[in-house]
């Protein structure tokens, strides 16, 4: 699965308890703190986020991570140093190759 802002909270929250997805890349997003309670799993994830996201603060990316550690999961990360919540279009193109590489890596055909 692929989501971003919004659509990257459903994301994740599908990915950590839905075992049918086997990887999962969200770009500005987290997990709510209610479905922390009900994660059962930690797929892969990417986790994309902008450090000067104002609208999702980088603070979510953070506790994803320390989420997917409770479950001694690694997640691969990239922080876009001068990005916001809204990716310039250079930034959202590698956002893109970045997310596609990583599903390709970790799904089977």
């Amino acid at each position: 699965m692929f989501g971003y802002s919004l659509g990257a909270f459903l994301t994740v929250g599908s990915a950590t308890t839905d075992p049918r997805i086997g990887a999962a890349a969200e770009l500005s997003g987290g997990l709510f703190d209610r479905l922390k309670e009900h994660t059962q799993r930690f797929p892969p994830m990417l986790i994309l986020h902008g450090r000067k996201d104002t609208r999702v603060p980088l603070k979510f990316a953070e506790e994803l991570q320390q989420e997917a550690r409770r479950f001694q999961a690694q997640p691969a990360v990239h922080l876009y140093s001068d990005e916001g919540h809204a990716l310039s279009t250079a930034a959202a193109a590698d956002a893109v190759v970045r997310a596609l590489t990583f599903l390709q890596q970790h799904l089977r055909p």
